[in-house]
């Protein structure tokens, strides 16, 4: 074999590794119902997903600050990888299958109250559900300017609400439905999407646990709850 067909398989087998290098830099496993939707935080950043036996369900894919990728599995109810070349969310469950979910918004840092959140909103079913079905943004502190844009092209956002809120105040609403949306604030908040119960909250310094938390708990079908916002305080 001559010495330029040489170097040509090796620059192929470096760039095949590189992309392979590029695809693992951040990894995850994740348990999903039936959905798997990635955000992406920065342009170039390219997403990857797999079964746990190695076979690739998602290939090698890029998508810019703003955009979104769904992956519909084969099996629900299974563990998957999910692979990214730089920082990315990832939402799991069943949010666009059947709309039936409870979660908050996280940020490519894994922090639930912060000044950007991507996320989506589940298709609506008032009739059923009785306007229990809510989009909601907390403040933790007093003057937090938010902008909530919502996706009309995948990255694309138009402005769909803008508005003030101090701290402890909320923003809701039932109306949107089947909707991506990204929230900008001066101040940290969180954005929860309540079609259904049962989340972690984040706590007012972002992470899942603390001492200060806003929430809400839903009507759906009258569960017992306590259907009304709360603020949780934990003493330490």
């Amino acid at each position: 074999m001559s010495a330029q067909k040489n170097i040509l398989i090796l620059l192929a087998i470096l760039v095949f590794a590189t992309t392979e290098a590029i695809a693992l830099d951040y990894t995850s496993y994740i348990f999903t119902i039936r959905d798997v939707i990635f955000f992406a935080y920065e342009d170039g950043t390219q997403v990857q997903m797999f079964k746990t036996t190695g076979e690739e369900v998602v290939p090698l894919t890029t998508l810019n600050k703003g955009q979104h990728l769904i992956a519909g599995v084969t099996q629900p109810n299974k563990i998957y990888k999910v692979t990214g070349s730089k920082k990315f969310a990832v939402l799991t469950g069943d949010p666009t299958t059947n709309g039936i979910s409870g979660y908050y918004a996280m940020d490519a840092n894994g922090l639930g109250t912060c000044k950007e959140l991507y996320t989506y909103v589940p298709t609506s079913y008032p009739e059923i559900y009785y306007d229990h079905q809510l989009f909601i943004v907390f403040a933790y502190q007093d003057n937090t300017q938010v902008t909530i844009q919502q996706d009309i092209g995948n990255g694309v956002y138009q402005n769909f609400a803008t508005f003030s809120l101090n701290k402890g105040q909320h923003w809701a609403n039932s109306d949107i439905s089947n909707k991506y949306l990204h929230i900008v604030a001066d101040k940290p908040i969180s954005a929860l999407t309540c079609h259904d119960q049962s989340y972690f909250a984040p706590s007012a310094g972002g992470r899942w646990s603390g001492t200060e938390f806003y929430t809400y708990l839903s009507g759906i079908v009258g569960w017992p709850a306590d259907f009304s916002l709360i603020r949780a305080v934990c003493l330490v």
